[in-house]
């Protein structure tokens, strides 16, 4: 969790409250949109995939530019502004359910532009940190920020599981509607200077600006090793995703909630992950921590296809704890050493130019995963997926962080 010091700074208490409520209410969204397709709409793999590649593809197409234009305006009214797009475009499929006009079509356009409003808040989040905290604050401000995100994440999944179960998936998204909205409230009470004018002050055209983000993140030999490892990683957690909900729900036989409650693994992963980051980097470095913990938990994917019912849920359970945590401290050290060495006129567009390499290939693993499902079966195409989940290690193993220490 953050530290005194941390939390004393009024700012980014406040921007850690907006992530609290909006994790809260994301991670019933995460649980309740494909269960919404998978039970009431009666999606099948290739469906699922589709909505899966839908929540993803903004990063792929829209990324580049966003990062140009978080870097030429002021970054925290960017995040007030998603959080309201977000509340608005959820809201429309409780009310369409309730219209009994509710379709998949509908579904995924809610969840591009869902997508959409996600690309410009997640790359102004991590551009905007720098502005409230120091340097060396970073690597317990990107940990606490986890640690949040690993605690809505504890509870989340299991409460969505069971309000979808108690009262239907689309009304469960209300839950979100009022989370994105308590979370702009938030937002807008921060009162940090942001120097734009340092910003804007050789602003030049918006390709020209863009490959100015991408160039420092393929010069720089570390962030194009995570950037590369990110992606290979990214495009088999999609397609896995697609086909878990499907394989724990009928081929499993988990219900809903049973679901919901199995995704907790994951969760209570993540948050250990999130609250060991700054012990772990002190104690190994930083430079370490961003190829060990994924070389030592990456493997346990291979267990996902081994679930069963009963106690063979064991299996899952463990390969989602491990993951998890080995993914969160992957996160944090990697995204620390990003912000530590991107000055703040860039820092929109690499982050961005980031994004768009490692999650511009979701949208075509969730609908690989569709296909696999459809071709072979849900377990016979996760076990294609975590064999090759291993090859994302190689870019981290071949990288200069294997020489260094620290940043």
């Amino acid at each position: 969790m953050a530290s005194p010091a941390l939390l004393q700074n009024r700012n980014f208490r406040r921007l850690l409250s907006a992530d609290a409520i909006s994790h809260a209410g994301t991670q019933i969204t995460l649980v309740a949109l494909p269960l919404t397709a998978v039970v009431a709409l009666r999606a099948g793999a290739l469906d699922t995939g589709l909505l899966n590649a839908a929540q993803q593809a903004a990063f792929l197409l829209i990324g580049l530019p966003a990062g140009v234009w978080v870097d030429r305006l002021r970054r925290r009214p960017i995040l007030v502004a998603a959080d309201l797009a977000r509340a608005a475009l959820l809201l429309t499929l409780p009310v369409a359910w309730w219209l009994g006009v509710l379709t998949l079509p509908h579904l995924y356009v809610v969840a591009f532009g869902l997508s959409a409003a996600t690309v410009f808040f997640d790359v102004a989040y991590r551009s905007f940190l720098p502005t409230l905290l120091d340097k060396d604050q970073l690597i317990g401000g990107n940990g606490a920020i986890e640690s949040v995100a690993g605690l809505s994440r504890v509870a989340g999944p299991g409460v969505g599981g069971w309000t979808v179960q108690l009262v239907g998936g689309p009304v469960a998204l209300l839950a979100d509607v009022f989370s994105y909205l308590a979370s702009a409230l938030c937002l807008r009470k921060i009162d940090a200077r942001e120097a734009l004018e340092a910003r804007t002050a050789e602003r030049r055209g918006l390709w020209s600006e863009i490959r100015e983000g991408l160039a420092f993140v393929l010069r720089d030999p570390a962030l194009r090793a995570t950037a590369t490892s990110a992606a290979i990683s990214n495009f088999c957690t999609s397609a896995i995703a697609v086909l878990q909900v499907l394989f724990l729900i009928r081929t499993v036989g988990a219900s809903p909630g049973l679901y919901g409650m199995l995704l907790m693994a994951g969760a209570v992963g993540g948050l250990l992950g999130a609250v060991t980051s700054g012990r772990l980097a002190g104690r190994i470095g930083q430079a370490r921590l961003v190829w060990l913990a994924p070389a030592v938990c990456t493997p346990f994917a291979l267990l996902i296809p081994l679930t069963s019912a009963g106690w063979g849920l064991s299996w899952f359970v463990v390969a989602t704890l491990m993951t998890a945590t080995g993914g969160v401290l992957y996160n944090v050290a990697q995204a620390s050493y990003r912000q530590a060495i991107t000055p703040d006129h860039l820092l929109g567009r690499v982050t961005a130019s980031t994004r768009f390499i490692a999650w511009g290939v979701m949208p075509f693993g969730a609908t690989a995963g569709g296909l696999l499902g459809e071709l072979y079966g849900t377990r016979g195409g996760l076990w294609g997926l975590v064999l090759a989940q291993l090859l994302s290690l190689a870019p981290l193993l071949l990288s200069p962080l294997r020489r260094m220490r620290n940043f």
